[in-house]
């Protein structure tokens, strides 16, 4: 059947054209907002995954003079011995900070060990930290056994020196100048393409 034209519409009975002309005016609205898209709610929706999770950017001082004095590290190594971060006054320190309870420590610590082997015949010192927080600390040793750690590991009591250093959640690593200022830091699982030129730096500034 053929569309009316304007002219048979006009001929129509009142009611008649009313209803046609609000059938056409739905047609043309429904015609303008069949292209845009439907809004997507994020109310409920879950963030998107990160790639790493857990690394946090590296941050590095610009000079000097903005470099933060480096809270004192003083407590017992898994050995048994006092150390006191102090007495390496003049060289520059490396301090990784972790938990035996977090998944694939033993590689990260394997790392450190590697950063030890390279740097410490140029001066530089290393301390591994790690607490007795929410009663860790048990399976340290047996940890850096299996993982053929020989660094000096220091257990604390707790994790406050880790939030001294703005680590909220291990693992972290501090570099700290030969004037025991924080020269650099960075946050998460070791990137050994960032940490490693740092600590080369570190060693070549001493």
């Amino acid at each position: 059947m053929a569309s009316p034209s304007c002219a048979d519409v006009f001929r129509l009975p009142n009611r008649q054209a009313v209803t046609l002309a609000v059938a056409a005016f739905g047609l043309l609205v429904l015609a303008a907002c069949t292209g845009e898209d439907e809004p997507t709610s994020t109310a409920n929706a879950s963030p998107a995954p990160s790639a790493s999770p857990t690394v946090l950017p590296a941050t590095t001082e610009p000079t000097a003079a903005a470099r933060r004095q480096a809270p004192p590290v003083v407590g017992e190594t898994v050995d048994g011995r006092r150390i006191d971060a102090g007495t390496f006054a003049g060289a520059p320190l490396v301090l990784f900070f972790w938990r035996e309870h977090i998944s694939g420590i033993d590689r990260e610590l394997q790392l450190m060990q590697e950063f030890y082997d390279e740097f410490s015949p140029a001066g530089v010192e290393f301390l591994t930290v790690t607490d007795r927080e929410h009663d860790l600390g048990l399976r340290t040793r047996s940890i850096l056994d299996r993982a053929g750690v020989t660094l000096p590991t220091i257990l604390m009591p707790d994790g406050a020196l880790m939030l001294d250093y703005g680590v909220g959640l291990p693992p972290g690593v501090a570099l700290i100048d030969a004037e025991q200022r924080i020269a650099w830091t960075w946050y998460g699982f070791i990137d050994r393409q960032r940490v490693g030129p740092e600590i080369a730096k570190l060693a070549a500034a001493r």
